[in-house]
């Protein structure tokens, strides 16, 4: 299940990708122990909440108030010079990728359940009238190789960016030295790049 929503006063487009994960022999039992649990797939949502942490508001009122996101689990996955990233869990558990262009304050969200974030991260595309972003979250235990241009990591692990005119078509993680954790073993993430570009209200 994949849920996408476009905040309150956005015009932009979201687009979701999950990505083929191949698990190694040894990851079944670390895999079966955070099934389910999305806290123990990323160690950022294990943090205790700061200031930075909360979702930001719209007009005074909480971000995506009544879209069911839990605003006590949000957690900053940093920034870039464009927008603003954070992951939060909605009523249901799932895994949300929230984001924000820091120019015109329009918003996207993304949300995958926890099974599927642990087989394959979670991915977005935004882009609104003035900016475009692409971002992309794989569970603790990869890190990325080789980023092709025009993406960068965050200290989170989250990788952001405007690939459209990288060479490569997909970014890949694995569990080499210095991984956030040991949960799988290696995943190809496909970039993701508009078809077309239409507004959505």
């Amino acid at each position: 299940m994949k849920k996408r929503v476009v905040g309150k006063q956005s015009l932009a487009i979201v687009a979701v990708a999950a990505f083929a994960l191949t698990l190694g022999a040894g990851s079944t039992a670390a895999m079966a122990s955070t099934s389910g649990n999305p806290v123990a797939m990323s160690a950022v949502l294990a943090t205790k909440q700061a200031p930075v942490d909360v979702l930001p508001t719209e007009d005074g009122e909480p971000f995506a108030d009544g879209l069911g996101l839990v605003g006590t689990s949000s957690r900053s996955l940093g920034s870039t010079d464009t927008f603003s990233y954070w992951v939060v869990l909605d009523s249901d558990a799932n895994v949300c990728l929230v984001g924000q262009f820091l120019g015109d304050g329009s918003s996207t969200i993304t949300c995958t359940t926890p099974e599927d974030f642990q087989k394959g991260g979670i991915a977005s595309l935004q882009y609104s009238e003035t900016g475009y972003a692409e971002a992309y979250l794989a569970p603790d235990g990869l890190q990325a190789r080789d980023l092709p241009s025009g993406l960068e990591e965050l200290e989170s692990g989250l990788i952001s960016g405007d690939s459209r005119t990288a060479s490569e078509d997909s970014v890949t993680f694995d569990a080499g030295d210095g991984a956030r954790g040991r949960i799988a073993e290696t995943t190809e993430m496909q970039l993701l790049h508009p078809v077309e570009f239409e507004d959505v209200e």
